[in-house]
């Protein structure tokens, strides 16, 4: 089994993914980055990357590519990405040759070529916490409520993590994994939910960040 976390979740989100591969025993686990950002970056803000979690997503996944990754696994967890929409043809028939659980908050390549899809939130209607490219650990709110059978990955998550023999989470709200998650990432250590403010806290810039 490997895990394919990604940089559109949460930390709490891709947090739970690695304790889900930590209860089946599995190493092959990251966020799967086989592509250089289109355009660039400038001095102030614009970056090339526009997903909001690249850094956090690394920080706790690790940077393997989608490659190794995927290369011999016989089933993919997939959280929130989709590897099928840019994937090189002999890498993309190694993820559809595999058992897959996707957790989608859109309908897009890699779903629609799923054994299993799980619907959960769009990030907009999600609560926790992104690291961006300076380091900087901040909360994001939740602007609307999940539509129809949408679920909170983290809800969702939680419960795989116990399905699979891994230890019980009593709660499972943004701000209890996130103390969860800063007892074991290096990176985060130090860091309180409720003391992270507008601006976040951290601020060690990304490796190779400018």
């Amino acid at each position: 089994t490997a895990g394919l976390g990604s940089a559109n979740a949460t930390n709490e989100e891709n947090f739970l993914l690695g304790r889900v591969l930590d209860a089946v025993k599995s190493k092959k686990l990251g966020v799967g980055f086989d592509w250089e950002p289109k355009g660039e970056d400038d001095d102030i803000l614009h970056r090339a990357d526009l997903t909001p979690n690249r850094t956090g997503a690394q920080r706790l996944l690790g940077e393997d590519t989608l490659t190794a990754i995927v290369d011999g696994a016989k089933a993919l967890v997939i959280l929130d990405a989709n590897p099928l929409e840019d994937a090189p043809s002999d890498v993309a028939s190694k993820v559809k040759s595999a058992k897959t659980v996707v957790f989608a908050s859109h309908y897009d390549e890699t779903a629609q070529a799923a054994d299993v899809v799980l619907p959960i939130a769009a990030f907009f209607e999600r609560t926790g916490t992104v690291t961006n490219f300076e380091g900087q650990t901040q909360i994001i709110n939740a602007a609307v409520p999940a539509p129809g059978d949408a679920r909170k990955a983290l809800d969702i998550l939680a419960g795989m993590v116990e399905a699979v023999g891994g230890k019980k989470l009593k709660k499972t709200a943004p701000g209890d994994i996130f103390a969860e998650l800063v007892k074991k990432a290096k990176p985060f250590k130090g860091l309180k939910f409720d003391k992270l403010g507008e601006n976040g806290a951290g601020g060690k810039k990304a490796e190779g960040s400018k």
